[in-house]
């Protein structure tokens, strides 16, 4: 079956995160907190080496975890590149430049014994690598589950408003399984120009629609007759399931 793409103009929201306290995010700043002791004290070469090498530990331990959390390269989307830091950046989830010069500073005073950056160079790299913890510190700690969509197809409240609640991400093998209420004619059994391909599980009328008890639920009394519940799994085009993750990760790194 075919569902309308018009739910991705709705309202989108987180929700549902879990909580990653156990996978040791703040440790990275403990690193960090080292190599601006290193600074603040010092100004030699030895010394800016093991700043400049603290704060790629720095980086590392952040993009580690965050691959270890999102397992990057199993999200089903062709084209992916194969570093970290670039599978970041083709999620638009950071800007690489400057992680990667720092790793090339890195290698070059580790390696070739080059000389090191100034001082001043040193601390334009640290305040960066804080603001790079800072900008990903809510996609370490509290990857989303869910992401809901509210229309605002009416206005009578939650029990009456159009809704999918698309529950993805790694913990879920990026599999995107979705339940909610639709407008019938966002539902089609023919294919549909760039619309979702989907394998529908439950599909069922307002009236159909029963409680424990048996009888149809009162909360779903206002909704139009032929309004359908349904429950499914997006399986392509791989164009149309990219939408929805770009949205994952746009919305993983925002409060809300």
């Amino acid at each position: 079956m075919w569902l309308s793409p018009e739910f991705l103009d709705w309202y989108a929201h987180v929700q549902e995160r879990l909580n990653n306290d156990d996978a040791g995010w703040e440790r990275a700043y403990k690193i960090w907190a080292h190599a601006e002791q290193v600074l603040e004290q010092y100004n030699d070469e030895f010394h800016l080496v093991d700043a400049v090498t603290t704060l790629k530990r720095v980086m590392s331990h952040r993009l580690q975890l965050l691959k270890n959390t999102y397992d990057f390269g199993t999200i089903p989307v062709t084209g992916k590149p194969q570093r970290t830091i670039e599978q970041l950046a083709f999620w638009g989830i950071l800007r690489p430049t400057m992680l990667v010069r720092l790793m090339d500073i890195r290698n070059a005073v580790e390696h070739e014994d080059a000389t090191p950056p100034t001082r001043e160079r040193c601390l334009e790299l640290l305040d960066f690598v804080w603001y790079f913890l800072r900008s990903t510190d809510r996609l370490a700690m509290y990857p989303p589950s869910e992401v809901e969509f509210e229309s605002e197809a009416y206005t009578e409240g939650h029990g009456n408003t159009y809704w999918l609640l698309p529950k993805k991400g790694p913990r879920n093998s990026w599999r995107i399984d979705f339940a909610g209420w639709i407008g019938a004619a966002m539902l089609s059994e023919s294919q549909q120009d760039n619309w979702f391909e989907v394998h529908i599980s439950r599909r069922e009328t307002r009236d159909e629609v029963r409680g424990p008890n048996g009888f149809a639920l009162k909360v779903h009394e206002n909704r139009k007759e032929n309004d359908l519940s349904v429950e499914g799994t997006a399986i392509g085009p791989e164009s149309k399931l990219r939408t929805v993750f770009d949205l994952y990760f746009r919305l993983a790194l925002i409060g809300y």
